[in-house]
């Protein structure tokens, strides 16, 4: 199941379907109108190009392995700046912490893993690779 999607680390370029993801998933949700979901995707838009520039927004994009340019799903990880915090009894973590902000898949490619596969890549090793905590 897992061989017919790539997954790869999202780029400045990818910002137009990930906003486009963001409003969908809030309109399948019910929680956006068809009138306020054109507003939603632009806000979206120059928010998340905001915070590629700046390394606030870590995203991942799955594609079918045959058809690279085509983007079917995405989720993302908005980095926030917290205070000091225990990590245990002894160690001290800084740095920020990271929010599952968005995942979303395209309806004709949903059940066929991609979601677990980019929330499991966003928790896993690429994010525990940044600086967030230790």
């Amino acid at each position: 199941m897992h061989d017919i999607f790539r997954i790869r680390r999202a780029t400045l370029q990818d910002i137009d379907i990930i906003a486009w993801h963001r409003a969908r998933m809030f309109q399948d949700m019910g929680d956006v109108s068809d009138d306020a979901f054109e507003i939603l995707r632009a806000k979206a838009r120059l928010r998340l190009k905001e915070w590629f520039e700046n390394g606030d927004y870590i995203g991942w994009v799955a594609t079918p392995v045959d058809k690279p340019k085509m983007v079917v799903g995405g989720a993302g990880v908005q980095l926030q700046p917290i205070l000091p915090r225990p990590l245990d009894a002894s160690r001290i973590g800084e740095g920020p912490r990271g929010t599952i902000v968005n995942v979303f898949t395209e309806p004709q490619w949903r059940r066929r893993g991609s979601a677990g596969r980019l929330v499991n890549t966003s928790e896993g090793n690429e994010i525990a690779a940044l600086p967030l905590g230790d």
